[in-house]
Formats: C-alpha cells, structure tokens, sequence
C-alpha cells in the first residue's frame, strides 16, 4: 500500500493517509478518523493534536493550517466544516 494524493490539513496538523482510505469526523471537534482497508481488514485510528503517525495507516506531520479541517489536493484547498459540525 502506498500513500494517497489527497491530504487532510488543520488543527496545525497535516495527515497523509495510506490507501485505501476513508476520512470520518471523531467524537471532538478537532478530532478525526482515518480509516484504511486492506485484505488483512480495515485499521482505525483517531488522529488529533499532538497525535502521532499511526504506522501503515496514516503519517502525522506539522502542518500550517490552524483551523478547521481542509482536503489538500495539489496545490488546491477544499475548505468543509464537517469535522466542527458534529457536538
């Protein structure tokens, strides 16, 4: 499995997922689940601030968006509030 073109970024956090995966909102607000499937079945893990890389499911790194998470396609930005909509 390898990574995926397609970034989550906010909560100055930047997530790089491995594929196949699949983003959810998490119980808070700046929480999220990465989800990733494989044959050996899917891996979980509930990234936040000050998480770390969850090894063959999702690297963790610095990232510069401070506020709400945002999709990272390229140099394009996807702005959704669907990660602070869920109390």
């Amino acid at each position: 499995m390898g990574h995926v073109f397609v970034r989550l970024a906010g909560h100055g956090l930047r997530l790089v997922p491995y594929w196949p995966c699949r983003f959810a909102r998490a119980a808070g607000p700046s929480l999220v689940e990465v989800t990733v499937g494989s044959w050996e079945g899917e891996r979980r893990a509930v990234i936040g601030p000050g998480a770390a890389s969850v090894p063959d499911v999702v690297d963790v790194n610095e990232g510069t968006v401070t506020g709400d998470w945002r999709l990272e396609v390229g140099p394009f930005t996807l702005c959704s509030r669907w990660a602070a909509s869920r109390r």
